[in-house]
């Protein structure tokens, strides 16, 4: 969606492709529900994803200015004022980190509401802040998988991802 580009998941009708019943990160899949949608996916086609997704990302990385790259968005050590959240869309909008479309789509005040909220004045008096950071974690396989477990499987699983923000 950024610099007026469709996202990749939708151009490329990677959900169909991938054959992925959900259009989500999956956050709030559990267990079972993990193994039977990985079960489903097209391995091929995902990797596939995976890599246009990084092109496509780095095409638009390329585009923007050194002062862009660095800049946060919100910053959680500010306070903030419902204006000053407009006049942030807006500088976002004219220097074309966003489109005018998501610009009119995003609720000022839903934002201005998450800085009041008890996270964002946590996340101010926070000493450190990370974010996103990767993780791996190996799990047994039978942690997941029912049919390992009934087979006494010793076999582990990558699983890996994104953290968002943690503090």
């Amino acid at each position: 969606m950024i610099s007026e580009n469709e996202q990749v998941f939708f151009s490329g009708n990677y959900q169909e492709r991938i054959n992925s019943p959900i259009i989500t990160t999956g956050n709030e899949l559990v267990k079972e529900q993990i193994a039977d949608f990985s079960k489903q996916l097209n391995l091929k086609e995902l990797n596939t994803y995976i890599f246009e997704v990084k092109d496509s990302t780095e095409k638009i990385i390329n585009q923007l200015s050194y002062d862009e790259l660095k800049k946060k968005i919100l910053d959680e050590r500010k306070e903030y004022e419902l204006q000053d959240i407009q006049n942030l869309i807006q500088e976002l909008a004219q220097k074309e980190i966003i489109t005018s479309i998501e610009a009119e789509a995003i609720d000022a005040s839903l934002v201005y509401r998450y800085t009041k909220s008890e996270l964002f004045q946590k996340l101010k008096k926070a000493k450190q802040m990370y974010k996103e950071q990767p993780f791996y974690i190996n799990l047994p396989a039978k942690q997941i998988f029912k049919e390992a477990k009934e087979a006494g499987s010793e076999k582990n699983i990558l699983v890996q991802g994104m953290i968002d923000l943690y503090y």
